[in-house]
């Protein structure tokens, strides 16, 4: 009786494996990879990833492709809930199950009736880091989408709901908007989803923890917040973007399809594939994320930092012009107002200089700012034919220069600047300056810098026509 107790107390022991049936990747992994992973075997648990750790450790555990795991890290480190998140996602096996997915979505894709689309070619569905790279530090903006009042500077409590309301236009398309109205708030956001998908191909789900997404657009974690965004991604899907043209019309959305997944407070999304021409390489501009932030809540700064950052050099356009493309329901009187603070805050930003002015006799905002390294560049070398200062911009964000000699470029004296706006009126002769210092990079300095800087307005002027 005692020998059938002992049978039956020996047979519930766990059975353990023989040394050489054992997986063989503990060796590979580091230091505290192996001491933690035998922990985990040691009180009967599935392996998996542990703070501490590296991302090596994570692709020999896991057996996920490179940027899947970073992803999922990422995750994991601003995840409410990090050991759950990674019992779940960065454990043993989670490469076989993440590959079956993909292979389950890659046949059910190509079951899929495909329908001939001149206009909008296979090719057109692709990772968006082919057509864009993003610094951590900043953030994506289509150019046609900044410039119109698809994103207006509205004030949340104002929004209205709109049923194919023209917003802008581009070209010979104009662009129409159903639904509720979208505001900055709305921008940031969808511009936010589209830096989470740089490594990932257009109209392919995603997956982000509401908490992380919450920090990095600068919000606290918590239900109120929650709500809010989620309330903005609902707009971003619900809403109807149409595009009418002698060629061809379009109806779709910004984000096709959205899931909320309650029980890990994750968010899954998955962009529009139709849109990603929009972030081709010429039709978007990259701003400053921080800089962006400290901006919130002033909505009409936030619309006009946008539309001013798509041009090098802002051409002097009326108080009008600004009204109906923001998307504001002020009267002119009364915008003007709101446009001069905003134009204060954003010298007090940083994001444009202290010279830029509203004329009271032509009603035209004058705008100075400094152009990027890229919109420098791109103006240079059209204007010169290839020929002038190299200006290159590393992955980092690191700005370098080719030529050995920069000159401190000296202020232009008031005459010139007179004589300049006499002969090329409506032009700004402060972006020419911007263009005329990066064209003299690595030159000797001219005898008579304004001279100099008079003789290649011509040329420049001429261009910008």
């Amino acid at each position: 009786m005692s020998h059938s107790t002992t049978e039956n107390a020996t047979s519930r022991k766990p059975v353990v494996p023989p040394e050489e049936q054992r997986p063989r990747f503990d060796e590979r992994l580091s230091v505290f990879g192996r001491i933690a992973v035998d922990a985990d075997r040691q009180m009967g648990k599935p392996p998996r990833f542990h703070d501490g750790m590296t991302l090596e450790d994570a692709l020999i555990l896991t057996g996920l492709p490179r940027e899947e795991a970073g992803r999922r890290i990422w995750a994991m480190k601003t995840d409410s809930n990090p050991k759950l998140y990674a019992e779940q996602w960065l454990s043993e096996g989670a490469g076989e199950r993440y590959l079956a997915e993909q292979a389950i979505t890659a046949t059910a894709t190509a079951t899929e009736p495909k329908q001939p689309d001149s206009h909008n070619p296979p090719e057109k569905t692709k990772a968006i880091q082919r057509s864009l790279y993003i610094p951590d530090q900043a953030r994506p903006v289509s150019n046609d989408m900044a410039r119109s009042a698809l994103f207006s500077c509205i004030q949340p409590k104002d929004r209205q709901f709109f049923y194919l309301v023209k917003i802008g236009s581009f070209g010979d398309a104009e662009m129409f908007w159903t639904g509720v109205q979208l505001d900055q708030d709305d921008h940031d956001n969808l511009m936010q989803l589209i830096k989470c998908a740089e490594h990932r191909p257009w109209g392919e789900y995603i997956t982000l923890p509401w908490r992380g997404l919450l920090g990095e657009l600068g919000r606290t974690a918590g239900g109120k917040q929650q709500k809010e965004l989620s309330s903005s991604v609902q707009r971003l899907v619900r809403g109807t973007i149409d595009f009418k043209s002698k060629i061809f019309n379009y109806t779709g959305h910004l984000v096709d399809d959205v899931k909320e997944d309650q029980q890990n407070k994750h968010l899954i999304y998955r962009l529009n594939p139709s849109l990603s021409s929009f972030y081709d390489e010429a039709r978007f501009t990259l701003v400053d994320w921080n800089n962006r932030k400290k901006l919130r809540g002033k909505y009409l700064a936030r619309w006009l930092q946008l539309e001013l950052a798509t041009h090098a050099a802002p051409f002097p356009r009326s108080v009008k012009y600004y009204l109906e493309n923001s998307g504001s329901r002020a009267t002119l009187k009364a915008f003007r107002r709101q446009l001069r603070i905003a134009l204060g805050e954003l010298i007090e930003n940083g994001d444009i200089l202290p010279s830029s002015y509203i004329d009271p006799k032509t009603d035209l905002v004058h705008i100075h700012r400094t152009p990027s390294a890229a919109q420098i560049r791109h103006i240079t070398r059209a204007g010169n034919g290839g020929s002038g200062s190299e200006i290159e911009q590393h992955p980092s964000g690191a700005v370098t220069r080719t030529a050995s000699t920069i000159h401190h470029a000296p202020s232009l004296k008031p005459a010139t600047v007179e004589k300049f706006r006499a002969l090329y009126p409506g032009f700004d002769p402060y972006g020419c300056k911007a263009y005329f210092d990066a064209f003299l990079e690595g030159k000797e300095a001219p005898r008579s810098y304004d001279a100099a800087f008079l003789g290649y307005a011509k040329k420049w002027a001429a261009n910008q026509r």
